[in-house]
């Protein structure tokens, strides 16, 4: 159930998240966190026994609600070049409507703060994109490629994407933009024998 105790933890998380984005790690005292989501220090301690409990557990609440966004509207039976064009846009409008989380993510997604245990348990939620990466390669859409190489183009190039839509800079409509972004994704990932772009 809601109440007190829950408010308190998610306003120590979403102070830690902008403090985090906005000063770094070290620059970010626990008092600072504390102070400015007006809860005593006791009360953080609470529920992160660490810093690093607290930045793990936005990293790793950030990564689930990206598996969230990813998911949406992917069909097991869709082929796969409908279904990695929906990943791709899911996840640049995601990253487009959560600019700060997206940012913390930018930033903290290799810190060494971030331990091996809570990297490997946030990238396993993103198994289904090999999973269907895999699939195009045996499938024949996809070029034979290491899944690992595939699913690194993605996230570099979507992540592009949604930084210049931050920036202002794209020119065209958001719309737009992410279809011309996928197109040229597509063309780079697609077999040679597929089709040059996968229905929008």
């Amino acid at each position: 159930m809601d109440g007190p105790h829950t408010d308190k933890r998610q306003a120590i998380l979403e102070t830690a998240l902008g403090l985090f984005c906005e000063r770094g790690f070290h620059g970010t005292p626990t008092s600072m966190i504390t102070r400015e989501a007006e809860v005593a220090t006791g009360t953080l301690f609470h529920y992160f026994s660490t810093k690093e409990a607290l930045i793990e557990t936005i990293y790793l609440t950030i990564k689930g609600e990206m598996r969230e966004a990813l998911c949406a509207h992917i069909e097991p039976q869709d082929p796969v070049g409908e279904q990695i064009r929906r990943i791709c846009a899911n996840y640049i409008r995601w990253g487009v409507e959560n600019a700060r989380k997206f940012q913390f993510m930018e930033q903290f997604h290799n810190a060494p703060q971030i331990s091996a245990h809570a990297h490997e348990e946030g990238m396993a939620q993103f198994s289904f994109v090999h999973d269907i990466v895999q699939r195009g390669i045996d499938e024949g859409a996809l070029k034979p490629h290491p899944t690992g190489l595939q699913f690194s183009m993605f996230g570099a190039s979507t992540g592009a994407v949604v930084r210049l839509i931050l920036s202002g800079n794209g020119g065209e409509g958001i719309d737009a933009l992410i279809d011309q972004a996928i197109d040229l994704i597509w063309d780079g990932i697609a077999a040679p024998a597929a089709s040059p772009t996968p229905p929008r």
